[in-house]
């Protein structure tokens, strides 16, 4: 049996404003999963969002539609927000 590739769309381009209804639409058109990249702006450039905006998703997605990676200086301080968030 062949393995099945999934696909998971980033949220980094869509807009903060409509953000529940993007994530939505992303999964109502095929995505098998929501990529939520938490950067704090040490790798990178500038940082994305953080706990805040991922638990207003958590309320709209269910638990197996997200997969959040974060891109964090210190990940044991963000870490303990998401522990009891399952996110």
């Amino acid at each position: 049996m062949a393995a099945r590739c999934k696909i998971g769309s980033s949220i980094l381009n869509s807009s903060v404003a409509n953000l529940g209804a993007e994530c939505l639409q992303m999964l109502d058109s095929g995505s098998d999963y929501l990529h939520l990249d938490v950067m704090d702006g040490h790798f990178v450039p500038s940082s994305t969002f953080g706990h805040p905006t991922v638990e207003s998703l958590q309320k709209q997605l269910s638990q197996d539609s997200y997969f959040a990676r974060y891109g964090v200086q210190q990940p044991k301080k963000w870490q303990k927000g998401q522990k009891k968030k399952k996110a």
